[in-house]
């Protein structure tokens, strides 16, 4: 019995495609994938085809899946003949996963980024609780606290962060 299965984690070439097909609206995507060390390292670029079930998910997937983007492909292996004649090898996508998405620069994202980190800092700043009395009363150490600012807005992130917590910022 032969197996044809595919699954392959890499970063968008490209923005993502989409083509009227037969069977619907036809996802195109391609792919890079790293494998091998130091001077022996190699990229292999995959092509990916893909029938999105629902409308929903067409929409996503083709907004969200852009340059740069990490994504993970399952599916299986397929092969055409282009208008040279050349056999051409794709991967007939069955699932695809999006694992990183590029930054959201809109004032809502900085909002609800500035609301996060003031969740985070009040649950370092509440105090632990009281497990008895300890053998000798040491002062709270407390550690630095450092937040990620967005670089969408650095500057205003920069300045909510210092004057609401006295936090050090890092970008």
């Amino acid at each position: 019995m032969d197996i044809n299965f595919v699954a392959i984690k890499g970063r968008m070439t490209c923005d993502a495609k989409l083509v009227p097909g037969r069977t619907g609206n036809l996802l195109i995507i391609k792919l890079a994938t790293n494998h091998g060390q130091g001077e022996k390292r190699k990229v292999t670029y995959h092509c990916v085809m893909y029938y999105p079930q629902t409308e929903s998910e067409e929409k996503f997937l083709h907004e969200h899946l852009r340059t740069g983007v990490t994504a993970h492909v399952t599916g299986n292996l397929g092969n055409y003949k282009d208008s040279n004649g050349v056999d051409t090898t794709f991967i007939r996508g069955q699932t695809i996963n999006v694992l990183s998405f590029l930054e959201d620069t809109t004032s809502d994202k900085v909002d609800d980024e500035e609301e996060e980190i003031g969740r985070a800092l009040a649950v370092l700043e509440r105090p632990a609780p009281n497990r008895g009395a300890p053998a000798r009363q040491e002062p709270p150490r407390q550690a630095p606290a450092v937040a990620v600012a967005s670089k969408a807005e650095p500057a205003r992130a920069t300045a909510t962060l210092q004057r609401e917590a006295g936090v050090e910022v890092q970008f």
